[in-house]
């Protein structure tokens, strides 16, 4: 079971309608982790808490594709290797790496910082929850 799923102040989404499910399974060159999916297929996204101030947004589908269809066609950004999904609602984003199941956070005023976080989305959740605690 998704830990997401068990933290009480963590807002899920609707589940994703089929044709939405579809979609996201043809975006090019991502191994998504295999409880990314079980997530995404229960809930279309969520946000909330995790803790006592750590903040995590899993984006919807439709969120993902647009926003990782502008970075394709921008050739000199730096997050082009990354299939993002997320954030921590402010300076950080969450991708996965292209080719590889790792998840990665990633500072989108920062070039250079990319922080391997896991290869799961619970180990995502583990992370925010303690860099945030620390």
């Amino acid at each position: 079971m998704n830990s997401l799923f068990l933290t009480k102040d963590f807002y899920l989404n609707a589940a994703p309608s089929p044709t939405e499910l579809q979609r996201i399974r043809q975006a090019r060159n991502v191994a998504y982790s295999v409880d990314y999916i079980e997530f995404i297929q229960k809930a279309d996204g969520g946000e909330g808490k995790i803790g006592e101030s750590a903040y995590l947004a899993i984006w919807t589908i439709d969120d993902c594709l647009q926003v990782n269809e502008q970075n394709e066609a921008q050739d000199s950004i730096p997050v082009q290797d990354f299939w993002i999904f997320g954030s921590s609602g402010g300076t950080f984003h969450y991708g996965f790496h292209k080719g590889s199941k790792g998840i990665y956070e990633l500072d989108m005023y920062e070039d250079e910082y990319k922080v391997y976080v896991g290869s799961s989305l619970d180990e995502l959740v583990k992370f925010v929850y303690n860099k945030n605690e620390e």
